[in-house]
């Protein structure tokens, strides 16, 4: 858990790209009054139409949950890292850390006809309190 969070340490939080109102850095602060704390990791890549598709419903539930949520760009430096670390495949990923205990799916995926999907049912599992 503490090398996961190390790495975040220094992450520029992508959110701003998703919401002009929201600017911030994981300071060494905010690792220190997190380090107990369940958060996840929402890992996007600019442009991506499954990112973008599943951000909407991402952003609604994310205002109603009490976990801290950061957003990592896939191709910063940072967020290259983090993939690595949680053998993140593809952009529409989210990170679910509670306890320790980490677990990742796709916030998005192709239906039976080849449409693209929101996956309601693990965004409201992932913020939930």
């Amino acid at each position: 858990m503490l090398v996961v969070l190390g790495l975040l340490v220094p992450l520029k939080i992508g959110y701003d790209y998703y919401s002009s109102d929201y600017h911030s850095d994981l300071t060494a602060k905010a690792y220190n009054d997190m380090v107990n704390e369940n958060i996840n990791i929402v890992f996007y890549k600019k442009g991506c139409p499954y990112c973008e598709a599943g951000m909407s419903k991402i952003k609604s539930e994310a205002k109603q949950s009490d976990v801290t949520t950061f957003y990592v760009d896939v191709d910063s430096t940072d967020g290259q890292a983090l993939t690595s670390r949680f053998d993140v495949i593809k952009a529409p990923t989210i990170v679910m850390i509670r306890d320790g205990a980490i677990t990742l799916d796709y916030y998005t995926y192709d239906d039976k006809n080849g449409d693209i999907a929101v996956n309601d049912k693990y965004i409201e599992e992932v913020f939930a309190d």
